[in-house]
């Protein structure tokens, strides 16, 4: 099976903590983080892999850093060096891959940008308190406190005079006297609050966990921005926080769990943080208690380095448990051992016709279909009845391709060779589709095997194209999970890949398109390509959506102008520099507000009546609100809308000035909308726009 797992003693990030092998559930909540923005967020765990495993697997271990386990095709997200100290941001890249990469020196980001939410007072019971206060005096509290009946004490060494007195300014503004109370014999100072309310209030907020042993930083406290969890780390750090030699900043508790608090609470921070085991022997007793590391204090570098001259990966055997879980955004946060990173989540590739798959026949009852085996799983196919999804889905399959794309290709008309396009297309959706509900638990015919099944074919099959390919000398530029890009190979070397594969695995491969030239990514899966009649072909399209600015709109579309002309490298070269160019010169015109308001609009039509958004109100919904001061507006019209810099933050074009056009925003949408091109191209949005920025090589291969 196409496994993509980590071993069980990895664990999994969610809103609740961090959850184990055996405790996380589908419908919990884990923290994500968007690879588009780089924000954390939350998405809800969409299934939970558990698999028993034995075989190869990939170990990234670093010195007192890193220690993580994979399957070989699980992907991990991370950044590649770009020049100096600079790192850029990168999708996910496989395990097995990076072993391969030459020299390879990359980063594995442990957590993303923290947006929470600001708040600057903090209700506590019947107190109200200025936020960064109260967070840098519970922290002081959580590490060095107590409680009596009717007093909260926090301890300090009498030689740290500075802390004493700006813990004593704290409680002063709090709102509370400070007393201290000096011990010769013990060098500490002893610093005293006496007000039962508060006493119950912090009783209350830890959930009466009030002993040092038990203590935890709030959960709801986890949300607030990273600007007052600042404070809330500050406070934990003048508690039981050190410096090494080194410079990096520690943390020393007996408490688990408020050592988990203090890692997460870090992350939020921008720092990196692990979390080891220590035994203390002082006092002739021997002490279990965990030590927080922040690495790069001074200077916030929230990823782990790995790189080949030092071998940080490598291969073992493995026998026990594997698991992973799927999440919107497709990507998890894992710690083991400690240390944390983002990873990615399971994928699964399509194909269903080749190996008789069906819910009937993978694992039926014959003893002589066992011999029938699925490539890398514990599967077998029957070989005494076909399947009647194999059936279904491989007749579907035959309709489109033997029937419904000649007629496209044999229409007499425009109108029948867009007939039979949208017939065809409509089937092949279906077909790259069919895999999936087969491993979806809602599915009524759900059936986990046939699903694996599936994924194992897919994948062993384009290994096995790719290898003929190259047995024959195309050269490969690309393989993904249902698709190869071939560099200029010729029609005798097509037929022979096609006539391979069709004899040895009983697989129709086809040529789905021919591109006078295609530029791939550094991260691949974007990429844009040209055909021979220069249509344009990018993956996504965005800028086309009826919504998009007109602005934004038409300068899209001079771009891929641009790209149909390019007939050799050198007029790529000159076409990229025109690209830049435009975007430059637009970006230009929207910050200086030269823009014409209608250009800027954003036109969305209302789908019910303005009294029924009660809730959640879309941003075309607040403009349609201002302008029903002026005239009605019911369910169906079009709104035509700006963004602003002032509250609601926008404003229906009637009534927008040029002065109130929030220039950002538009500069945040062209960016996004543009990326299809830019990104494929490695041409940087910022250094367009005039903010320098080193950016990588191009990759170009030309027909």
């Amino acid at each position: 099976m196409d496994f993509a797992c980590f071993d069980d003693k990895t664990e999994i990030l969610t809103v609740n903590g961090w959850k184990t092998y055996d405790t996380l559930k589908k419908g919990d909540m884990a923290l994500s983080v968007n690879l588009k923005t780089n924000i954390v967020e939350k998405n809800v765990i969409k299934k939970v892999f558990r698999y028993d495993y034995s075989g190869q697997v990939f170990r990234i271990k670093t010195p007192r850093k890193l220690d993580f386990i994979f399957t070989p095709n699980h992907r991990v997200v991370y950044n590649t060096k770009v020049g100096g100290d600079e790192w850029k941001w990168r999708d996910k890249l496989s395990v097995e891959e990076i072993q391969k990469i030459n020299n390879y020196h990359i980063s594995l980001p442990c957590f993303g940008n923290w947006i929470g939410k600001k708040k600057e007072k903090t209700k506590v019971d019947n107190f109200v308190f200025k936020t960064k206060l109260w967070f840098e005096f519970l922290g002081r509290f959580l590490g060095d406190g107590y409680l009596s009946n009717r007093s909260i004490h926090i301890y300090e060494n009498i030689k740290n005079q500075d802390r004493i007195n700006n813990l004593c300014d704290i409680i002063s503004e709090l709102g509370f006297e400070p007393k201290k109370i000096i011990n010769e014999k013990k060098h500490s100072v002893t610093i005293s609050i006496h007000d039962i309310r508060l006493v119950s209030a912090l009783r209350n907020l830890l959930d009466g966990k009030t002993h040092s042993k038990d203590r935890h930083i709030p959960n709801e406290y986890m949300d607030y921005s990273t600007e007052h969890l600042q404070c809330l780390l500050k406070g934990l750090m003048e508690s039981d926080g050190s410096t090494t030699k080194s410079g990096e900043k520690t943390y020393a508790t007996i408490n688990k769990s408020l050592a988990d608090s203090f890692q997460l609470l870090a992350l939020r921070c921008g720092y990196n943080c692990s979390i080891n085991n220590r035994i203390s022997s002082g006092f002739g007793k021997k002490t279990r208690y965990f030590l927080c590391v922040l690495s790069g204090f001074r200077h916030k570098k929230s990823s782990f380095v790995v790189s080949k001259q030092h071998h940080h990966v490598t291969t073992e055997q493995y026998d026990g448990k594997i698991w992973c879980a799927s999440t919107k955004n497709t990507t998890l946060i894992i710690r083991r051992n400690g240390r944390v990173i983002i990873t990615g989540n399971s994928l699964y590739p399509s194909i269903i016709k080749v190996r008789n798959i069906s819910y009937e026949t993978i694992r039926c009852v014959h003893d002589e279909c066992k011999k029938n085996t699925i490539p890398d799983t514990n599967h077998w196919a029957c070989i005494k009845q076909n399947g009647l999804t194999s059936m279904l889905i491989g007749s579907l399959r035959d309709l489109r391709v033997n029937y419904y794309k000649s007629l496209s290709k044999m229409a007499k008309t425009q109108e029948q060779k867009e007939l039979y396009t949208v017939v065809s297309q409509a089937l092949k959706v279906i077909l790259n589709a069919s895999y999936g509900v087969m491993g979806a638990e809602i599915f009524p015919l759900y059936f986990l095997p046939a699903a694996e099944a599936t994924t194992a074919v897919g994948r062993y099959i384009i290994v096995e194209t790719i290898k003929e390919c190259k047995s024959v000398g195309i050269e490969v530029l690309y393989g993904d999970t249902d698709s190869i890009f071939n560099k200029n190979p010729t029609q005798e070397q097509i037929h022979m890949v096609i006539e391979y594969i069709k004899k040895e695995h009983g697989v129709d491969l086809e040529v789905d398109k021919e591109y006078r030239y295609v530029v791939l990514s550094n991260r691949k899966k974007n990429y844009l390509g040209v055909t021979k009649d220069g249509k344009v072909d990018v993956k996504g399209l965005t800028g086309k959506k009826s919504h998009t600015p007109p602005f934004i709109r038409n300068l899209f579309y001079e771009l891929l102008d641009v790209l149909s002309k390019v007939q050799t490298a050198d007029d790529f070269e000159n076409a990229k520099k025109q690209i830049s160019e435009k975007i430059t010169a637009c970006a230009i015109k929207v910050k200086e507000k030269k823009i014409p308001i209608s250009e800027l609009a954003f036109n969305v039509m209302i789908s019910k009546s303005l009294s029924e958004y009660d809730k959640t109100i879309p941003q075309h919904i607040r403009a349609a609100k201002l302008l029903e001061q002026t005239r009605e507006i019911k369910r169906g019209d079009i709104i035509s809308y700006v963004k602003t810099i002032n509250k609601p933050g926008v404003k229906p074009v009637e009534m927008a000035r040029p002065d109130e056009i929030d220039s950002a925003k538009y500069m945040e949408f062209m960016e996004s909308t543009l990326d299809q091109i830019t990104s494929s191209m490695d041409l940087d949005f910022d250094t367009m726009i005039g903010k320098p920025k080193q950016t990588g090589l191009d990759q170009f291969f030309w027909s």
